[in-house]
């Protein structure tokens, strides 16, 4: 992605405000440990069905 300047478009903090964040007041130990992400959201296989009954109805309504 070009050049983002804002963060909505960028969650991940840049490492200088990481640094300033007070690692003493950490009540979750969030800061000391690397973030897992999960990018599987179709775990659940009625949903995917769903999904995927979704976008097939929605790329015939276009061919027609």
């Amino acid at each position: 992605m070009p050049n983002q300047k804002n963060n909505r478009h960028n969650p991940v903090p840049h490492k200088n405000q990481v640094n300033r964040l007070n690692k003493e007041d950490d009540t979750y130990g969030i800061l000391k440990q690397a973030i897992e992400v999960d990018t599987d959201v179709n775990e659940d296989p009625n949903r995917e069905r769903l999904l995927d009954e979704s976008v097939d109805a929605f790329l015939e309504s276009k061919e027609k």
